[in-house]
């Protein structure tokens, strides 16, 4: 595979260029999502030197300053997620379980779901997006499924649009990340959302089917069928795989298409970390195989195998 020019051109005048290479490792479309169950450990972000963002379906990046709903006003509970990055870092902090600040890795603040809906935590009231650092909101995680937001899709476009009032004009709004490219779903939320107006800066999808080729075909559709809006892939992987080569075969055909494919704006793996299970095993109630599918080790802040395609950049030999 050829070496990309700035990296021949670092090796030419031996030097290590490392701030240049490190700025142009960075691909501007990946990401990672970093969910608010498993434990987060120090250091884990220094571990990927290819992404440029990530979410974590909370408005707010730091877990330990959540807030939780009393009384029908927001009060602090810092220990709401006890869990996250509760092993004190080497420095005898826990500010180290968040990006590097030198990293520059940009966090997108999401409003996941709404009170009275999901059948499962998607009930929770998060604290409004602070638009003085945040200009760019995900919506409603996955509102076509009953146990995550679980909106009907008239219903989420007015909701989206009640919300989007609230906030300053120039916010960037991402669509409801629709749980697989469901053009029954996204057909009538996008309908309503004509009608009264509400703005859709790009849309957001999961995706866990299909071959290579497949996905980035159907992907390109469902751009093509709402004004070639730009696509977020805010989750993907192999559902109910536990073939490490089969996996990692597609993550190296995969990511240089989506790398590539103008209609896609940003994408991101699910997940960066799964709980800890025996590796042949596929769960019911988490229907990926966690081993297979996890970017970072189980117990400390390691990539895996699949962790370390992910983060190879595809990008630089495009």
């Amino acid at each position: 595979m050829r070496l990309p020019l700035v990296l021949l051109a670092c090796l030419a005048a031996g030097t290590t260029c490392s701030a240049a290479a490190a700025g142009s490792m960075r691909s501007t479309k990946k990401g990672l999502v970093i969910p608010n169950w498993p434990n987060v450990l120090c250091g884990d972000f220094d571990q990927f030197k290819t992404i440029s963002w990530w979410y974590n379906y909370r408005t707010y990046e730091d877990l330990r300053l959540g807030l939780t709903q009393v009384n029908s006003t927001c009060t602090a509970v810092p220990t709401r997620f006890k869990w996250w990055c509760y092993d004190p870092c080497a420095d005898g902090t826990r500010t180290r379980c968040l990006p590097d600040p030198k990293d520059q890795l940009e966090f997108f603040p999401m409003i996941h779901g709404l009170p009275g809906y999901s059948t499962s935590h998607y009930d929770e009231i998060d604290p409004p997006v602070d638009t003085t650092k945040f200009k760019t909101i995900l919506s409603f995680n996955e509102p076509n499924q009953p146990d995550q937001a679980n909106i009907p899709a008239v219903t989420a476009a007015l909701k989206f649009k009640q919300i989007q009032d609230n906030y300053p004009a120039d916010v960037k709004w991402v669509s409801p990340a629709v749980a697989g490219p469901s053009m029954r779903y996204f057909d009538a939320f996008w309908k309503e959302c004509k009608k009264i107006g509400c703005r859709l800066d790009a849309l957001a999808v999961h995706q866990y089917t299909g071959t290579a080729a497949q996905r980035i075909k159907v992907l390109e559709a469902y751009s093509k069928r709402y004004d070639n809006k730009p696509l977020w892939l805010t989750e993907f992987a192999m559902a109910l795989n536990s073939n490490l080569e089969t996996e990692l075969a597609f993550i190296r055909e995969f990511l240089p298409m989506l790398e590539k494919a103008p209609f896609i704006e940003k994408y991101s793996w699910w997940t960066s970390r799964y709980y800890k299970s025996n590796p042949s095993q596929l769960t019911g109630k988490f229907w990926i195989d966690s081993a297979t599918n996890s970017l970072l080790q189980y117990d400390k802040a390691a990539l895996t195998t699949v962790g370390k395609a992910y983060d190879y950049p595809y990008h630089l030999h495009l």
